[in-house]
C-alpha cells in the first residue's frame, strides 16, 4: 500500500510500531511532512520503523520536547530533514553546544570545554546510528 497525503502525518508512540506502505508526496504542490515523536517524556523513545520508502518534504524526527527514533530499511527522499529530541545536551552543559557544533566558528570548537563534550555527543550519535543500521534498533537490542 501507498500512503499519499497532503499534510502531516503523525506517528506518536511510546510502543515500537511499524509502517509497511510507501510513503509518498502529494501532488499538486501540496506539501507533506512526516513526524516521529515520543508521547512521554522522561523514557527512550520507541522506535518506528518504516519497510517501504519515504518521499516527502520535511522528516521530522523528535520535539523539543519529546524525543523520537525512526529506523529507515529502504530510500527516504526528503529534501528537508530535522533531528530534534529535547535540548538535554545544551541543558547539561549550560549552554547551546549544538548551535557551536553546527555553525560555530573555529575558535569556539577548539575551546577544552566545548572539543570534549562535542567530541562525545558526535561519538554517541555515531555509535547509536551504527548500531541500528546492524540491529535494527540504535538501543543496540
Amino acid at each position: 500500500a501507498t500512503i499519499t497525503n497532503s499534510g502531516t502525518l503523525l506517528f506518536d508512540a511510546t510502543d515500537a510500531k511499524s509502517v509497511t506502505g510507501a510513503i509518498s508526496e502529494a501532488a499538486d504542490g501540496d506539501t507533506t511532512e512526516v513526524q516521529v515523536i515520543n508521547s512521554a517524556n522522561g523514557e527512550a523513545p520507541s522506535v518506528v520503523t518504516f519497510t517501504s520508502t519515504v518521499a516527502a518534504d520535511t522528516l521530522t524526527i523528535g520535539t523539543t520536547t519529546y524525543g523520537g527514533a525512526a529506523l529507515f530499511e529502504e530510500a527516504v527522499t526528503t529534501p528537508t530533514i530535522n533531528v530534534v529530541g529535547g535540548d538535554h545536551a545544551n541543558e547539561i552543559l549550560g549552554f547551546r553546544i549544538s548551535d557551536i557544533m553546527f555553525d560555530g566558528s573555529a575558535e569556539d570548537l577548539k575551546q577544552t570545554s566545548v572539543t570534549q563534550p562535542a567530541i562525545f555527543l558526535h561519538s554517541v550519535i555515531l555509535a547509536l546510528t551504527s548500531s541500528a543500521r546492524r540491529t535494527g534498533s540504535p538501543w543496540g537490542t
